[in-house]
């Protein structure tokens, strides 16, 4: 089926879908749903480009539909004590955040040539409004995720899990600039294999200014292949030893004698460090004796009864709003997004960002904040 088609001939219904197509049709058919008054669960990232994800939070607000991006973690309880601890004062004011992830979604070997598409298979369906390339057993299934103009690089599939905590807790909002500091590349057409990205974050009230760093890939001239990345059905996960990590992590690391995993984040405050888990699950001190000098702050914000998901359909039947819904998402996908532009724009100098505005202060560097769509498949 064309879901071009689809929610007309459903009018009525319908009354909400989820959304977990490769990330280049995320926008259209949420903009589609919305335009029919059907609620959408869109997975991570909402959207694929900076202009899709304001166009998608502007239709969503517009016809008051119900929203959730699929983030699951923010529905976790570590995410919420971590904002709890963050916010009662117990690590002082933060001004580093360190983020980092194991999962590496490039390629170091240039796609094969295209082949005969499948016969059950509906190719110019599945490009949709991306440009026209013949079909690639490299790009379906699952490959799509480390090729320009289908997937979003690693920032892009894992940084609304992993900064998604970080962002709540210390209110970030939109950066005053981002900038890659280190990349890699990989084969023609494909994300890097090594990104550093540094966004840099005003004050926000009585908070102090704050600089965030992602790190993913492989450190040094390693190869993307069957000795760095881990056993298993996915791989797509680098071994920690061969991991591209911020030089802060390792020095805490050795420090405190601690391993705070392959994928997350630390906020390094005055009094303290807090570390927390991919998914927001766990939440850890460094050191671990901090924990036990520091009376546990009330439990503030509402908890989640059951999973993501079933938030968002408890949202769709009258009940409170999702939790991470458009309005809280779409600007933290947009910060993720800019790690996205900076890794487009390559030239890995500061680029400086008018969140306001929703552009760059720089004109050439505004051209990759949004990506024409194929004839036929315009939102």
């Amino acid at each position: 089926a064309d879901y071009r088609d689809f929610y007309k001939q459903m009018a009525g219904g319908v009354d909400a879908v989820f959304i977990a197509t490769p990330n280049h049709q995320h926008c259209l058919p949420a903009l589609l749903a919305f335009r029919n008054g059907i609620h959408a669960y869109v997975e991570k990232p909402m959207a694929n480009t900076i202009e899709e994800g304001r166009r998608m939070l502007a239709e969503a607000r517009a016809n008051r539909v119900v929203t959730q991006m699929g983030q699951h973690g923010h529905s976790n309880e570590g995410a919420r004590r971590l904002c709890e601890y963050v916010w009662a004062g117990v690590i002082g004011q933060v001004t580093e955040v360190y983020c980092w992830c194991d999962r590496l979604n490039a390629r170091e070997q240039p796609l094969a040539q295209d082949s005969e598409c499948p016969k059950n298979l509906d190719w110019d369906k599945w490009i949709g409004p991306a440009a026209w390339r013949g079909y690639n057993r490299g790009l379906h299934p699952v490959g799509w995720y480390s090729w320009r103009r289908f997937g979003s690089a690693t920032i892009g599939n894992m940084g609304n899990h992993v900064i998604d905590p970080v962002f709540w807790a210390l209110k970030l909002g939109s950066p005053e600039s981002v900038q890659l500091v280190d990349f890699r590349p990989g084969a023609e057409e494909s994300w890097g294999l090594r990104d550093h990205i540094v966004w840099k974050f005003p004050q926000r009230g009585d908070l102090a200014p704050v600089e965030m760093h992602w790190f993913d890939g492989l450190k040094g001239d390693l190869h993307w292949d069957d000795s760095t990345w881990t056993k298993g059905t996915y791989k797509y996960i680098v071994k920690k030893e061969h991991q591209n990590l911020p030089p802060k992590l390792l020095e805490i690391e050795k420090k405190h004698g601690v391993d705070l995993g392959r994928c997350a984040s630390i906020l390094v405050g005055e009094k303290g460090i807090l570390c927390i888990s991919v998914f927001g699950e766990s939440l850890r001190f460094v050191p671990d004796s901090l924990r036990s000098t520091i009376p546990p702050p009330p439990k503030t914000l509402p908890r989640i009864r059951g999973s993501h998901q079933v938030d968002f359909m408890r949202a769709c039947l009258g009940g409170p709003a999702a939790c991470a819904n458009f309005d809280y998402s779409q600007p933290l996908n947009e910060i993720v997004l800019l790690g996205v532009a900076a890794i487009e724009e390559g030239s890995g100098r500061r680029l400086d960002w008018d969140g306001k505005a929703g552009r760059f202060k720089d004109d050439a560097a505004n051209k990759i904040l949004s990506v024409p769509s194929r004839a036929g498949w315009e939102a």
